[in-house]
């Protein structure tokens, strides 16, 4: 049976409400530095040991990115001896088996649990990387097997590994995802699924070419929050490979050449919320970052007609301007 780690991130939705100290949210934290945060963070966990809930990762996290996860526990999808493993802004990689405490943490801006809430001397780019490494370097009571990536790759070298996650996610973890590819006995055991992310340097060669059109897959409609797990569960379950990043490469250029075909009329496009849309603006903001913002009238081309998505221009308009005006006050999340 081919055996296959898959990474995934977590969710903010969770069944269990955080205890006391266990959100970043809390007064407590407020106002203090990265480093000085880690130590609080850290020492309210380590503090109350088992005196606190637990529930097993794969029935403490919800939500409809959780429910896409949840289709692949049941069984061996094609075949496969899956190992699900997580990926907590909280409390770092653990596995889904993992009775774990609930938690208020995440690497996305603009959230009252974001990690960038904490004061950093660091450049803006890496305080999500040092909070991660932090996290790697944690031992909690909770928390069994590997505690990195590379660690993970260490522990099974000649077993492939997925990564699905958002940009924020991707690029926090970017240097773990890089020692965890030279960790394996074949980097191209490493894929990586992140909607949005177009470049990872290093990792270029592992990233699978996964696109908001292939919303207008037959196989693959539904809410863009959710695509990056509805793509990997299409190529777990339809894939007869070996899970290497070309092969899952060439399976996911294969999808967007048939959502080509498939592409809908004005009147069968995509309808958005406007959490979606202002999210979609603020990912070409970050893609643009360093560069001349794009502007708002080939933005909206761009998302009418490359993407496939339904937005009035005054809609659009309204939505462009406060997410510039977010960005502008730091608050881009």
């Amino acid at each position: 049976m081919k055996r296959l780690n898959l990474v995934v991130t977590c969710t903010k939705t969770k069944s269990l409400f955080p205890e006391d100290g266990f959100s970043i949210r809390d007064n407590r934290y407020r106002g203090l530095t990265l480093d000085d945060g880690w130590r609080a963070w850290k020492g309210s966990f380590d503090s109350k040991k088992s005196n606190c809930k637990t529930e097993v990762a794969k029935k403490l996290y919800k939500g409809p990115h959780w429910s896409s996860v949840s289709k692949l526990f049941a069984g061996s999808p094609n075949g496969v001896h899956l190992s699900i493993w997580v990926c907590s802004a909280g409390l770092g990689l653990i596995s889904s088996n993992s009775y774990i405490p609930s938690y208020g943490a995440t690497f996305s801006k603009g959230h009252p649990d974001s990690i960038w809430n904490f004061e950093s001397e660091c450049k803006a780019g890496d305080v999500g990387r040092d909070w991660w490494n932090l996290l790697t370097s944690w031992k909690p009571y909770f928390a069994s097997g590997p505690r990195s990536l590379s660690e993970l790759a260490r522990d099974e070298p000649d077993v492939p590994v997925i990564v699905v996650g958002s940009a924020e996610y991707v690029k926090a973890m970017e240097g773990d995802l890089v020692s965890a590819k030279h960790e394996l006995i074949d980097s191209k055991l490493l894929s990586i699924i992140s909607c949005g992310t177009k470049s990872l340097l290093e990792l270029n060669e592992n990233l699978l070419p996964v696109e908001s059109r292939l919303r207008t897959h037959d196989r693959l409609r539904g809410p863009l929050l959710t695509l990056n797990m509805r793509v990997v569960v299409e190529l777990i379950e339809a894939s007869n490979s070996t899970y290497t990043a070309p092969e899952l490469q060439r399976h996911v250029s294969q999808l967007l050449n048939e959502s080509e075909a498939q592409l809908p009329s004005y009147s069968e496009r995509i309808s958005q919320t406007d959490n979606e849309i202002r999210a979609y603006i603020l990912s070409a903001f970050n893609t643009h970052k360093g560069a001349q913002r794009i502007s708002r009238s080939k933005l909206l081309r761009q998302f009418r007609s490359k993407d496939n998505f339904k937005c009035s221009e005054d809609r659009f308009k309204r939505l462009y301007e406060d997410a510039a005006a977010d960005v502008e006050r730091g608050n881009d999340g």
